[in-house]
């Protein structure tokens, strides 16, 4: 083997696998809310020891006596502020008693602050079991909120085993992963976390800047489209490929009878600004509507991602119309110029520069969900898709085995290790 070919078996290895460990924060995917000022202040107060004495600032406390220290001690602790004339709130109090129901045994406890006003004529909802730490309390003056850094009903706010603030005003479809990853970890785990956060920056800037040696060695970027045999269908079964996400309430898989696949019919039309290479390349979608902030936060990140694999995989953007949580359908506008001027916007304001395409019918997001209730479909929204065209995982950005998943597929799809292997023989030919 030539010097040559074996540094490009280690750059396909640094920008094609090693990487994935990086793109992805060790942390679970946990979507913040608010800018500015007010997301500036809620950073600030992450990673930091919660201020107990805030709980004084609650009063009338229902459910239970008012909650101190040592009654969470060890415990992960969700608040939730909202207020029952406040119809988006109650959904909110309603998401938050589940989990109160759901997790207590695993150490949660919620409390649910409720606005200066309507406390006395606000249903207060128990629960069944006197052993779930669901509490409900009045905030009066206002001044818990301003103690915590809320800025509107409803918000989410997590403190960890360690008693540490670890997710200041998160978006609603986040907090189910804030809390489980939190009940995962042990108290000194929690108490660990800055450290191991600062260990974990300092191995992602070696792998960058060990990434961008071997980039300034070889451009893997400047080769041409080295033609390839595209393995047949026979190659992609029976792979370890990532199992995909269920819906909690359906009838699990049949291992006699597997689902069959899902083929994820990709347009050659309503690319922009055009259809990108994908021949021996997984694809990466994401679904989005202009209107909804939720689905279109993860921009810069998919952005990272396309750059780190530009060889390897294809991030797609689509454009689509997004059902939300009350049922109502976000359609598009049928002109396409006005709709390219609003991608254009958001290529500019996030500096994007990877592939959109223009999804009028939504029926690439019929087709990554189908096998999910669509009124429980939450964004952003995920569909990974192998070099055949078939979806291999599809799910929601947050859930913690969306990492895993992208780096099974990335490593075992056999169209992607077909084009690698073309490469290399291409450039050790160049070379010898």
């Amino acid at each position: 083997m030539s010097i040559w070919s074996k540094r490009l078996n280690l750059t396909l290895a640094a920008l094609g696998l090693a990487i994935a460990s990086t793109v992805f924060a060790q942390e679970p995917m946990v979507l913040r809310e608010g800018e500015g000022e007010h997301r500036s202040k809620c950073d600030k107060m992450e990673l930091k020891p919660f201020d107990a004495t805030a709980w004084s600032k609650l009063s009338e406390w229902t459910n239970g006596p008012a909650l101190a220290p040592a009654d969470y001690n060890g415990k992960v602790v969700l608040i939730v502020t909202w207020a029952d004339w406040y119809q988006p709130s109650l959904r909110a109090l309603n998401l938050a008693k589940r989990m109160a129901e759901k997790y207590s045994k695993d150490g949660l406890v919620v409390v649910a602050a409720h606005d200066s006003q309507g406390w006395k004529e606000a249903k207060k909802p128990a629960t069944a079991d006197k052993d779930v730490m669901f509490l409900l309390a009045y905030d009066a003056k206002g001044e818990f909120r301003k103690a915590i850094g809320q800025d509107q009903d409803p918000d989410f706010f997590v403190i960890d085993r360690a008693g540490q603030m670890r997710y200041c005003d998160i978006m609603t479809e986040s907090v189910e992963t804030a809390v489980e990853s939190l009940l995962k970890e042990k108290m000194d785990q929690a108490a660990g976390v800055n450290a191991r956060l600062a260990s974990e920056a300092a191995s992602k800037d070696a792998d960058r800047r060990r990434t961008e040696a071997i980039r300034k060695s070889i451009d893997l970027t400047s080769l041409p489209e080295v033609p390839f045999a595209m393995p047949g269908p026979e190659a992609f079964k029976n792979l370890n490929w990532p199992k995909m996400p269920r819906d909690e309430n359906a009838q699990p898989e049949d291992p006699k009878n597997p689902d069959p696949p899902i083929t994820m019919s990709i347009p050659d039309v309503g690319f922009w600004p055009s259809k990108p290479q994908m021949a021996g390349r997984a694809v990466l979608m994401y679904f989005w509507h202009p209107d909804v902030a939720g689905t279109f936060s993860i921009m810069p990140a998919m952005d990272r991602i396309q750059k780190q694999y530009s060889r390897d995989l294809v991030v797609i953007g689509v454009i689509c119309p997004i059902k939300l949580d009350n049922g109502q359908e976000l359609k598009l506008d049928n002109d396409p110029e006005h709709i390219q001027k609003r991608i254009d916007d958001f290529k500019k304001r996030y500096s994007l520069g990877h592939t959109f395409l223009i999804d009028l019918n939504g029926s690439l997001l019929a087709s990554a969900s189908s096998r999910q209730n669509n009124n429980k479909v939450l964004h952003p929204y995920l569909a990974m898709v192998s070099s055949d065209n078939t979806l291999r995982w599809a799910g929601f950005a947050g859930r913690a085995e969306s990492l895993g998943a992208f780096d099974r597929i990335l490593e075992i799809d056999p169209g992607v290790n077909a084009r690698r292997r073309a490469e290399a023989a291409y450039i050790g030919k160049m070379n010898k």
